[in-house]
């Protein structure tokens, strides 16, 4: 159905007034001369949607695209994309437009990626055919980047800085890959040269293969991701690589911290087996209703 606007009585009370969220003014009825007042609204909408165009696709010839500048934060680097020009589209096809988390424009006509594998910034669909293109024939992507489901911690589980998971920790310097897959990360465990690719290596970066070489990331205290080859979480803190735990520990801590109680058995899954019983204290009772109470140096409340 088609979007409807307020009755024309309310739209021509808006004659010679201003929006006072953003000011865009209104001409008034019968105003001479009018053009004034409507350059000024059009300069005040120009203002208000200003960031409207970060990042914009455009058409700028037959089968050829543009991209606005615009800037974004990828964690805590803020990436500046200076803009782009007379990008190659392929004919007969649809063309999928995006930015990854270090501002590469790429262009393809297999699909956006996976977020989770590669993250990015979809931009638009672009269908060609013929050898052409129409601006009917483009589609804004961008929505997809400004908003994100209320409650949701993913990336940002226990305030720390998550990357893409890895497939295991290898030493490069002995056993690098011999034959890798486009995407496969590595947690690199010793300094020199890898014994495939006689690459240059660091101990403790993280290592991508673009398809000729590998990529190396440099870690940040804070950084953590799954091993995936042994299921377990790993955070850098500064100069190694340290475990913090299963997705099974984080739950069985999530139920420690809420419950008022725990089991001996979860006691035992936290303290990794351990008979850890004696070392939790169930329901102290204070003399004289105390809020705390003392016994042998030990303070319980």
């Amino acid at each position: 159905m088609t979007e409807l606007y307020p009755s024309d009585t309310v739209l021509n009370a808006f004659s010679g007034t201003s929006d006072a969220e953003q000011g865009v003014v209104f001409p008034s009825i019968y105003e001479a001369p009018y053009y004034t007042t409507f350059y000024k609204m059009l300069y005040r909408l120009l203002d208000v949607a200003r960031r409207a165009g970060d990042l914009r696709v455009y058409k700028d010839g037959t089968l050829t695209f543009g991209v606005k500048a615009g800037k974004y934060f990828n964690n805590d680097q803020l990436v500046e994309f200076p803009g782009a020009t007379g990008q190659t589209l392929t004919n007969d096809a649809v063309n999928y437009v995006y930015l990854t988390a270090d501002g590469t424009l790429t262009v393809n006509t297999t699909g956006f990626p996976v977020p989770s594998v590669t993250p990015h910034i979809r931009l638009g669909r672009i269908t060609t055919a013929g050898g052409a293109y129409d601006h009917d024939d483009m589609l804004d992507d961008r929505g997809s980047g400004f908003f994100s489901v209320a409650g949701s911690a993913a990336g940002n589980l226990l305030g720390l800085d998550w990357q893409e998971s890895v497939a295991d920790e290898l030493n490069f310097t002995t056993s690098e890959p011999v034959s890798p897959s486009l995407g496969d990360r590595y947690i690199n465990t010793t300094t020199g040269s890898s014994s495939q690719t006689s690459q240059s290596v660091t101990a403790n970066y993280i290592y991508q293969w673009n398809g000729t070489s590998w990529t190396e990331m440099v870690p940040n205290e804070g950084n953590c991701c799954l091993v995936e080859d042994i299921d377990m979480l790993k955070g850098f803190n500064g100069a190694a690589w340290v475990s913090i735990g299963t997705f099974a520990l984080l739950n069985e801590a999530q139920t420690f911290f809420a419950a008022t109680d725990i089991t001996g058995a979860e006691a035992e899954t936290l303290t990794n087996g351990s008979v850890a019983d004696a070392l939790h204290t169930h329901d102290v009772v204070c003399a004289n209703n105390e809020a705390v109470c003392y016994e042998n140096d030990l303070v319980y409340s």
